[in-house]
């Protein structure tokens, strides 16, 4: 995980982490929204799910993803960067199951 945060993630590869929301009919913002994720991701090689509602997403959305997204879209957001962080750590880490809530 530590080698990833130095290198980030590589552009494709996040693209096709996020490929899930390819043919969905999605808004300005939440493309913007998605694409800040997406940077971040590419930089830094992960991204803690609770950021979602830091800066620089708060300036797109003050809410984070909820006030962007329908429910099964923060859940399918939420996956994609589970599975981003479940390929960066450990094994043992990885064997821990996932849940998806939203509140």
């Amino acid at each position: 995980m530590f080698a990833r945060a130095l290198a980030g993630l590589h552009g494709s590869a996040v693209d096709d982490a996020f490929a899930v929301f390819d043919g969905q009919n999605l808004s300005v913002n939440q493309l913007r929204f998605l694409g800040k994720i997406k940077e971040a991701i590419a930089r830094r090689g992960l991204l803690d799910i609770d950021s979602r509602y830091d800066q620089p997403f708060t300036s797109i959305a003050r809410t984070g993803p909820d006030g962007l997204f329908d429910e099964a879209q923060i859940v399918q957001l939420e996956d994609v960067l589970y599975r981003i962080r479940h390929t960066a750590e450990p094994d043992d880490a990885a064997a821990e199951p996932y849940t998806a809530t939203t509140a």
